[in-house]
């Protein structure tokens, strides 16, 4: 939950430097990968040698945005840490798609395995059966 509240705040406050700097004929380009946030913090602050005032804005909003690169990424470090050391986690992560993040959310999801009879239950506890609704023509 933290994790993802912080990588909304920095996405956030990269669309909002960009609508800020559109309206004073600036235009950014777009990235994609984790690699790209310090060429953002760089278009930042060139985007600040336009003007003092600019300046002052691109300055701050550049260490706020590198505040909640790094703390994101400390947070993720933390969590694969986390996941190296728990061994049922390895063995989940070695399902394509499933990463320390998935596999850490659903082992404290399922807690305690002993509590289902079936393996079919599980997937109805965390909701991936539909439930079937069916009236004469509706299937």
């Amino acid at each position: 939950m933290a994790r993802e509240r912080l990588i909304r705040l920095r996405k956030d406050l990269e669309d909002h430097i960009r609508g800020v700097l559109k309206t004073l004929g600036i235009r950014m380009t777009g990235m994609g990968q984790s690699r790209q946030r310090q060429a953002f913090r760089d278009q930042l602050a060139i985007a600040g040698e336009i003007d003092p005032v600019l300046r002052a804005i691109a300055d701050g909003f550049s260490a706020a945005h590198d505040t909640l690169c790094q703390t994101a990424d400390d947070l993720d470090k933390a969590v694969q840490r986390r996941a190296k050391a728990h061994p049922l986690a390895r063995r989940l992560m070695t399902i394509s798609g499933i990463g320390p993040v998935k596999a850490l959310s659903f082992i404290a999801l399922v807690d305690d395995p002993a509590r289902f009879s079936r393996t079919s239950d599980v997937g109805a506890f965390i909701g991936l059966t539909p439930k079937r609704h069916q009236s004469g023509e509706v299937d």
